[in-house]
């Protein structure tokens, strides 16, 4: 196997990963920010429709971040199979399996 095919898929992995991370990060976090405003509304004995359009705009671009997340995690199983159809050792495979489980939204 050519050395240049080696490196290629080492870059594209090196640049792959960290931006998968990042979109299960804001997925996460979106959620935790969902979360901490409806307990602070509650918290500080607010009406329920208090922030509801910021909230629901936000709940909105956590259900984008979540479809982000599953899309690398979908293009991280195309790359495994890229890889190993290249015959190239690389660890997009299944010792990166936790990326089977997509994430959902769960509807309020």
């Amino acid at each position: 196997m050519p050395k240049t095919r080696i490196e290629a898929a080492q870059a594209v992995a090196q640049a792959f990963f960290p931006a998968e991370q990042a979109a299960q990060d804001s997925a996460a976090q979106g959620a935790r920010c969902i979360a901490t405003i409806i307990e602070q509304r509650i918290k500080a004995q607010l009406p329920p429709q208090t922030g509801a359009e910021a909230l629901a705009l936000i709940a909105t671009a956590t259900g984008q971040a979540v479809a982000a997340a599953n899309s690398f995690a979908d293009a991280h199983k195309l790359l495994a199979g890229l890889s190993e159809d290249l015959g190239i050792p690389l660890t997009f495979g299944p010792d990166c399996e936790p990326n089977a489980t997509k994430l959902h939204v769960v509807a309020a």
